[in-house]
């Protein structure tokens, strides 16, 4: 091991120790912290607790100074907003980092290029080590991502042939980087396999990894890995997608019981929510009509901006045998009504609190919002990837469901 490497990382584990002078008790958490050049104003904490209920606590700074307390299930990923006007999650004001049982210290300083001291829990030390390993490539690939941003606003007023030639061999250069620093992480993850931080780095990777190589790559962690917040979100994202009966069996998403219901359900029909009213609605009053199911929340940006679209194809089609179905996965009721209102949001409003752990989420492998899916008449799922309202592709696969002459909305 190089020796910077070393004592980089015992001086962090040494740390962590140092700080944490009383032992959590289980599952709770202590996280101290001070924005060093902003004394006023408000920050929010996202994690997932230990029923994993997911968290967004908000509070006000003291002197620069912030204190939340809380409990966690083994380890998840918590972000930390320092300014809550803003919403994008690669701005550099927002701090990431893994929340286990600890206590933990987070200093921060605003600039070009931020100063983040994070100090607390043996997995972000570990996560602080592995970092440091990978460090000029993950310097390099923010540097290309920077790079190319700047590019992109140049093209937008200047449409010339040379920026979409740089912009592509920069993407290339990027693409070539983000590879790399994948192959490193799944190296680690194959030596370290009752290590937390290799299933959080299997998070960050699946979506562009064969769903069979994830599997197996879960299958190969500990009973521990698998318990956490982490493990179980891995799980969530292998569980709707697989085929492997066996896998599921011995996975279970949620329980045994959780199992049996999903393996009863026959048909969309199977499932009733309620609407914006609390009235039961029974996806089989829909039987005999094509279906597209918007799955949607309303702290989902994308989700929103598709509203305008969806409207549009609904008022398109009113006359057609196709119903537009919107299913929220908001946990907050009252948030998804407010959003409702807010955003002028009609036609047929479900909603299903238990979010992505639900049955109808599973059933219809929706791993993030906004998902759409397709149902024929017979209530079976024909498309479990249908491009969004904004997308002319939908409007298409549409037409030709009605065997009707695509036409310009």
């Amino acid at each position: 091991m190089n020796i910077k490497i070393f004592f980089f990382y015992t001086f962090f584990l040494l740390s962590a120790t140092t700080y944490s002078q009383q032992k959590p008790k289980k599952n709770e958490f202590i996280l101290k912290g001070r924005l060093l050049n902003k004394d006023t104003g408000r920050i929010s904490l996202w994690y997932s607790d230990s029923k994993n209920i997911y968290h967004r606590d908000t509070i006000d700074l003291k002197n620069g100074k912030f204190y939340f307390e809380g409990s966690v299930d083994g380890v998840c990923e918590a972000i930390l907003w320092t300014k809550l006007k803003n919403n994008d999650y690669d701005d550099k004001s927002v701090i990431r980092f893994l929340l286990e049982p600890s206590d933990y210290f987070i200093s921060f300083k605003e600039s070009e290029e931020p100063k983040i001291i994070i100090i607390g829990g043996i997995t972000q030390s570990e996560k602080n080590y592995w970092d440091n390993k990978k460090k000029d490539l993950v310097k390099k690939k923010s540097n290309l991502r920077n790079r190319l941003y700047s590019l992109h606003k140049l093209a937008k007023t200047d449409t010339s042939k040379i920026y979409k030639d740089i912009i592509a061999k920069e993407g290339f250069r990027l693409d070539s980087i983000s590879e790399k620093i994948k192959k490193k992480d799944i190296e680690y993850i194959k030596n370290h396999p009752q290590s937390n931080l290799s299933a959080y780095l299997l998070t960050k990777h699946n979506r562009r990894m064969p769903l069979d190589t994830v599997q197996k790559l879960y299958q190969a962690f500990s009973k521990t890995v698998k318990k956490t917040s982490i493990g179980k979100e891995l799980l969530g994202y292998i569980y709707p997608l697989t085929n492997d009966e066996k896998f599921k069996a011995s996975n279970p998403m949620i329980d045994e019981i959780f199992d049996r219901k999903l393996n009863e359900i026959k048909s969309i029909y199977d499932f009733k929510l309620k609407n914006d009213f609390g009235k039961d609605i029974s996806l089989e009053s829909f039987k005999g009509k094509y279906i597209v199911l918007d799955f949607w929340a309303s702290w989902c940006k994308p989700c929103i901006e598709n509203i305008p679209s969806l409207k549009e194809m609904i008022n398109k089609y009113q006359f057609d045998s196709i119903q537009f179905i919107s299913i929220s996965l908001d946990t907050d009721i009252v948030q998804w009504k407010l959003s409702l209102r807010k955003h002028d949001f009609d036609g047929i409003q479900l909603s299903e609190p238990l979010g992505f752990k639900s049955l109808i989420a599973v059933y219809c492998k929706t791993l993030w919002v906004g998902h759409y899916v397709i149902i024929n008449k017979s209530g079976q799922i024909i498309n479990f990837n249908a491009p969004s309202p904004s997308d002319p592709q939908l409007k298409k696969i549409i037409d030709d469901l009605l065997n009707k002459k695509s036409q310009e909305i």
